[in-house]
């Protein structure tokens, strides 16, 4: 299963004016104001935003984003530098509060992205106060299809063979290639074929022929052999039958 590089292709920083009165002026959060998944790379776009209030002494604010990205769920977040991150955007002098966003666009998949933000209040005797808060992750789910065999149905014939018949089912967000789907019966292999292609969510019964297996006899089906379709996960690629007894 491979994974894709982690790019960011474009950042721009979006500024909204900063509160003109007290009254007015924006609670302290930092923010996923917007998250866009999408299989087009370029549709997949994450929003972060966070807003500040001034104090009775504070001259001016100041906001920094540092964006952060993981590829595995429940993974190490690691930072990730890009323009327009990780630098201070200061406000006017004298607001009643600071709001700054900033955008990011080309987000990879499978991924999760957040912000980490700091904010500043330059107090007019020169100190300085920092505060951070950490934003929501917005997550980009794998868009690779998934293929996934059910239970398998075994049909013994008099003249000692069986049918294998499974329904295997693409579980995946983008259609799967041609692949192949081959039964191995006793460690050798029995009969394959090969099946055109499988839309996200969309499902087909595969038939094999090949010799009748007995209990306890190693027997499976191998769902992609050869591994022609980059899938998000290989769990369910391999299933195996319940072989009747000799006495059924």
């Amino acid at each position: 299963m491979r994974r894709a590089a982690s790019i960011i292709v474009l950042l721009a920083p979006l500024l909204v004016p900063s509160a003109a009165r007290a009254d007015d002026a924006p609670r302290l959060r930092a923010i996923v104001s917007s998250c866009q998944t999408g299989i087009d790379p370029a549709s997949r776009t994450a929003v972060f935003t966070a807003s500040m209030p001034g104090n009775d002494d504070t001259a001016r604010m100041a906001i920094r984003f540092d964006l952060q990205q993981r590829t595995v769920d429940g993974g190490i977040w690691k930072k990730v530098a890009a323009p327009s991150f990780g630098r201070w955007e200061r406000s006017r002098p004298g607001v009643a509060g600071f709001v700054y966003a900033k955008d990011v666009h080309g987000l990879t998949a499978p991924g999760e992205y957040r912000a980490v933000v700091r904010f500043r209040w330059y107090a007019t005797d020169g100190t300085v106060a920092e505060l951070r808060r950490t934003t929501r992750s917005c997550k980009q789910p794998d868009q690779r299809p998934d293929l996934v065999g059910g239970r398998v149905q075994v049909v013994p014939a008099a003249d000692g063979t069986a049918t294998y018949r499974v329904a295997v089912r693409n579980t995946g967000r983008t259609a799967a290639g041609p692949f192949a789907v081959a039964l191995t019966v006793g460690g050798a292999p029995a009969a394959s074929t090969t099946i055109a292609g499988l839309a996200p969510g969309a499902a087909t019964t595969v038939e094999l022929t090949g010799p009748a297996c007995s209990a306890g006899q190693p027997a499976q089906l191998t769902i992609d052999d050869g591994n022609a379709v980059d899938e998000s996960s290989e769990t369910g690629s391999v299933v195996g039958p319940a072989c009747p007894s000799s006495r059924d």
